[in-house]
């Protein structure tokens, strides 16, 4: 698993958290209180990276206390643990993962009424670099750390 990761990390379609050590020079998303006309391709990348910084550090600083790490999105109803970057990538312990991603997806349907899938990536949307929870995983070494995909609003 490579150090070196890139992620984006959205919870909405008007506010995105861009991670990256190596930033990416397209930005698909831009935070709702910055405009295309109000800051050029750079000073959007020193946003970026003073955000990716912020967030990196405190992960880090955090990491010998932190039990869990859930970052959320909405695009499906997916309950994702590590590893995503390619077909069978799984983390040592992998078998504890999956059972605890199972009683979570049980419990949301319970509650809720919902269906999820549970999986890595490859096996329940498709394979992705970069994402935050495999990094939290391999580099904060945070035991349980997952990408939760909640269920879709109005896009569905």
């Amino acid at each position: 698993m490579a150090k070196d990761v890139a992620a984006e990390e959205s919870t909405s379609t008007e506010i995105s958290l861009f991670i990256s050590l190596k930033l990416d020079p397209v930005f698909r998303l831009v935070p709702k209180f910055i405009t295309a006309n109000e800051h050029s391709a750079s000073q959007k990348q020193g946003l970026y990276l003073e955000l990716f910084r912020a967030v990196r550090d405190a992960v880090l600083s955090l990491s010998n206390r932190m039990e869990a790490f859930i970052t959320l999105h909405t695009y499906s109803q997916i309950w994702v643990y590590p590893y995503s970057n390619k077909k069978f990538a799984y983390s040592p312990d992998v078998d504890e993962l999956k059972e605890v991603a199972k009683k979570a997806v049980e419990s949301l349907g319970k509650l809720y009424g919902t269906q999820y899938r549970y999986g890595t990536g490859p096996e329940t949307i498709y394979a992705y670099a970069g994402g935050s929870a495999d990094w939290v995983k391999e580099t904060a070494h945070v035991k349980y750390s997952y990408t939760v995909e909640l269920r879709p609003s109005y896009f569905c």
